[in-house]
C-alpha cells in the first residue's frame, strides 16, 4: 500500500506557480533590488513588455520568490552538519582543581544546619519564619499597640 502511495507521488509534478507574472519574476526582482517601486514596475511591464497586471501583484510576487528562496536556504542549512564552536577556556579565579565532591556536601549540609537570622531592621520590618508574612496597614498597627 505504501508503495502504491510513493507511486501516486513520484508520477505527481511539482505544482507550478500560476502567476502570470512568473516569466517576468528575474525582471521583476532586479528591479526590485535596485530599489524600484511596484507601482514603476508595474508601469515599465506595461510599457516596455506589453504586459499590464497590478502592484499587488508584483509585490506578492515579489514576497513568494523571497519566501522560496529563504525556505530553501533553511533546507540547505539544515542538510549542512555546522561544528560547535571551539571556545578556549579561560583562566578564572580558581585555576587549581575545584572542591571535592565530599567537601560539597559537608558545605551544603553546614548552611543547612545554620539558625535563620531573625534580627529586627531600622525600618521596623519583623520576620518570624515560623509565621505567615502578612501585609500590615501601619495605622491599624498604631491602633492595636
Amino acid at each position: 500500500m505504501e508503495d502504491r502511495f510513493h507511486d501516486v507521488l513520484s508520477s505527481v509534478d511539482a505544482k507550478q506557480g500560476r502567476s502570470r507574472l512568473e516569466p517576468y519574476g528575474e525582471l521583476v526582482e532586479a528591479l526590485r533590488s535596485q530599489g524600484v517601486t511596484c507601482r514603476d514596475i508595474t508601469a515599465l511591464l506595461a510599457e516596455k513588455c506589453q504586459f499590464k497586471t497590478s502592484k499587488s501583484a508584483v509585490s506578492r510576487l515579489v514576497r513568494a520568490r523571497a519566501r522560496r528562496r529563504r525556505n530553501a536556504a533553511r533546507q540547505i542549512s539544515r542538510h549542512v552538519a555546522i561544528p560547535p564552536p571551539i571556545v578556549a577556556k579561560r583562566a578564572g579565579l580558581h585555576s587549581g582543581p575545584g572542591p571535592s565532591e565530599n567537601e560539597i556536601q559537608q558545605r551544603i549540609a553546614a548552611m543547612k544546619a545554620r539558625k535563620p537570622a531573625t534580627v529586627s531592621s531600622d525600618n521596623d520590618f519583623y520576620f518570624d519564619p515560623t509565621e505567615p508574612l502578612r501585609l500590615i496597614d501601619p495605622g491599624k498597627r498604631d491602633s492595636n499597640d
